[in-house]
């Protein structure tokens, strides 16, 4: 039998793209450099592996990130030596944080020259030490090797994938220029008759979920106000989720940052619980008024739950936490998955049904649906509040979002890059199945527009197309991948919303006005119009009325293989609902008693003529993590009573909702209009008045002050009249 030429084996990089494609990988992010082109090379040579140039190394983790959220699995990009692999870095950390698994492939130099000691291009000159990119690497991933040798690549490679989607965070994997393009008989014959990549299952210890479940199920037998709270780390388990609340019959919140990952029309949804932002505010009274809070898949971080759990919220909750259960703030037990936990209890809890009084053991669905449906009342603040008569708003193209994208019957995912946005969507109604993603813990601004491309291509194939909502002070830094999406064919919308400068900076700045607020004036769609340049099928708006902005979002409904890019222009003071209350929340903490800004008399100040509003103690709970430090002793000045960190109220349960039942059953239709609903138990969904809040005021805004720090605004030159560009 005549023995295989050498060329007819698979070599590393085919080996490596094999695999990515199994598993779900079919775009990979890059940008060469002398270091990873044979790497590019050998992935090139794959069938149905795309590879996809970004503008910059940062913009392909970004993109990788993206792609990884839409498909559930993993995302790739490939960059060269410290200089790339640097870049880069800000997105793969921010991937660790969100625990989104990223392969981060990096061309590195030959095995000869990691032998030789001698100083190469690209690195820190200390040619003793080749490892300074495993150490920068290091704490923002959870495995680093390096092929170098071929007797050990196969398993290194399989070995880096079943860590990235084991423990779904990013891995390294370097590989020398000498190594990728050389056939090599481990990697097997062409084609390709590979074993199947398997991925190991964790299994729940038999003993350990047994007894976790019987605790769970002692710990909710006198309960009858139960509700589940589900954070963003039910992403790998979303099925389980939906059987156990279905069986559960129980009220069902999520966190903004797992909004989407539960169905909204299904009848135990509630809401999103973001606290001080909750639509309506009864989200909040129902999450107070619960006597058994059960987190499923949650990340307690002060941007989506704000003060952290404390002892008298903890002894009313369970906490499922990956392979760690905690019930009622005394039980633990280690080694149980949340998803054999989920689907332990649905078959183990009895169903809610109803007594024959009407009330129900899961009580909290009644509840929510007896309190008025008003959203939370803000304080009035004129500096971040669009001016009456303005011709477009942001929450009137939102509302055509709403309406025109989410309403219709074409399947639509939502991303929102950290901006002034993230304060507004999170009351968007979204049809069954419709994925949500934001990066509300890492929070990179501009992460979006790159994270978009990855995921619009991913998703298109499955024909769901993308809405991306991004600001115009991200969109600066990551500007570049506008044109890939043309390029690549990608169908999604990007919302673009000039508001001349960093709005939610300002509203948390000391002095909002300040220079470093505002950025370089671009005409956002001719920098669109010549990026995408006449490359695939796109088009290009520029909106700045409510009847150009609902045609502009009709148009883009209507051109379903295009790519299209509508720039809204806003008043800059055009801020989201509870701007305001967040910016006297977050001044207050962070620097009304900082000498260098107490002349400019902030909110919370000592020598301040002002009080905080109880929106605005509300709103600081949320964002921004702002809770445990207003409410703690000496620092009230609305004459609320100190409360527990981050248990809010911290009701009796049970009889505090059977007093709002009884309450809200004969309630008028005035008390429906009253936002606050002012009896026992009033929460951070419950506002104070609008003249406390005009009272309280803003900081200063005087030229004056803010030339004595050297600090000057920058203003929007006359506004040009709406168009609109299109190609094919």
């Amino acid at each position: 039998m005549e023995s295989p030429d050498t060329r007819d084996y698979l070599c590393a990089g085919e080996y490596l793209g094999y695999r990515l494609l199994e598993l779900g990988v079919t775009h990979v992010f890059n940008v060469p450099g002398d270091f990873n082109l044979p790497l590019l090379d050998s992935l090139a040579k794959v069938p149905g592996l795309t590879l996809i140039n970004t503008s910059n190394e940062l913009n392909s983790a970004y993109a990788a990130d993206g792609f990884a959220r839409a498909t559930g699995g993993l995302g790739c990009c490939v960059t060269t030596f410290l200089v790339g692999a640097l870049s880069a870095i800000n997105g793969v950390a921010a991937s660790f944080a969100e625990e989104i698994p990223v392969l981060s492939l990096v061309g590195v130099p030959s095995t000869r020259q990691y032998q030789g000691m001698c100083s190469l291009h690209h690195t820190l000159g200390n040619a003793e030490d080749m490892s300074q990119e495993v150490d920068c690497y290091r704490p923002v991933t959870c495995y680093q090797t390096i092929l170098r040798s071929f007797t050990d690549a196969r398993y290194l490679i399989d070995k880096a994938l079943t860590k990235a989607l084991k423990q779904r965070k990013p891995v390294l994997l370097e590989v020398c220029r000498d190594i990728p393009m050389e056939p090599h008989s481990s990697f097997g014959l062409r084609p390709p008759s590979m074993a199947p990549f398997a991925l190991p299952r964790t299994v729940s210890d038999p003993a350990a979920l047994e007894a976790a479940a019987a605790a769970v199920q002692r710990f909710l037998a006198d309960k009858k106000m139960p509700l589940i709270v589900a954070g963003r780390r039910v992403r790998t388990c979303q099925d389980a989720l939906l059987k156990f609340a279905t069986a559960v019959g129980w009220g069902l919140m999520v966190q903004h940052d797992a909004k989407g990952m539960f169905p909204e029309d299904h009848p135990s949804f509630i809401g999103c619980y973001f606290p001080g932002f909750s639509s309506p505010a009864s989200i909040q009274q129902c999450y107070e008024a619960a006597d058994a809070i059960f987190f499923v898949g949650t990340h307690f971080n002060e941007m989506n739950f704000g003060a952290p759990p404390d002892e008298v919220l903890e002894q009313r909750s369970v906490v499922v936490y990956k392979q760690h259960v905690l019930v009622g703030h005394t039980d633990s037990f280690n080694g149980v998955t949340t998803e054999d936990l989920l689907l332990h209890l649905a078959g183990r809890l009895k169903p809610s049904s109803s007594d024959q009084d009407g009330s129900s053991s899961g009580g909290i669905l009644q509840l929510f649906k007896a309190l008025p449906s008003v959203p939370p009342t803000f304080p009035h603040d004129p500096d971040f509040t669009a001016p009456p008569g303005v011709p477009l708003t942001l929450s009137y193209v939102y509302d055509q979002v709403q309406q025109q994208l989410l309403g219709g019957d074409e399947p639509m995912a939502v991303m929102v890059d950290t901006s002034d946005s993230m304060l507004r969507t999170h009351t968007m109604k979204l049809p069954g199945g419709t994925p949500y993603e934001l990066q509300i813990f890492a929070g990179s601004i501009g992460w979006a527009t790159p994270a978009g491309l990855g995921f619009s291509l991913a998703q298109q194939r499955a024909g769901r197309r993308l809405v991306v909502c991004q600001g115009d002070g991200g969109l600066q830094m990551t500007a570049g991948e506008i044109g890939n999406y043309a390029r690549c064919g990608s169908n999604a919308i990007i919302i673009l919303v000039n508001n001349n400068g960093y709005l939610i900076e300002r509203y948390l700045s000391p002095i909002p006005d300040s220079g470093y607020n505002y950025l370089p004036t671009w005409d956002y769609s001719l920098v669109a119009e010549g990026m995408c340049n006449n490359s695939g099928k796109y088009k290009v708006f520029k909106v700045n009325t409510e009847a150009k902005a609902r045609a502009a979002i009709h148009a883009a409904k209507q051109m379903r293989d295009h790519f299209v890019f509508i720039e809204v222009v806003v008043d800059k003071r055009d801020g989201a609902p509870g701007a305001g209350a967040l910016r006297q929340g977050f001044v207050s903490r962070h620097f009304s008693n900082i000498e260098g800004y107490r002349h400019l008399n902030l909110p919370g100040s000592t020598n301040a003529n002002s009080t905080l509003t109880s929106a605005g103690l509300a709103a600081s709970g949320g964002l921004g993590g702002l809770a445990d430090t207003l409410l703690a002793g000496g620092e009230v000045r609305s004459g609320m009573p100190r409360q527990a960190a981050g248990s809010s109220s911290c009701l009796p349960a049970a009889a505090a909702a059977a007093e709002r039942l009884e309450a809200t059953a004969g309630a008028s239709a005035a008390a429906a209009g009253d936002a606050g609903g002012a009896g026992e138990g009033a929460g951070p969904g419950d506002m104070a008045g609008s003249e406390a809040g005009r009272a309280a005021g803003v900081g200063s805004s005087d030229g004056s002050k803010r030339s004595r720090l050297g600090l000057l605004p920058c203003k929007r030159p006359a506004e040009e009249e709406p168009e609109h560009r299109e190609r094919e």
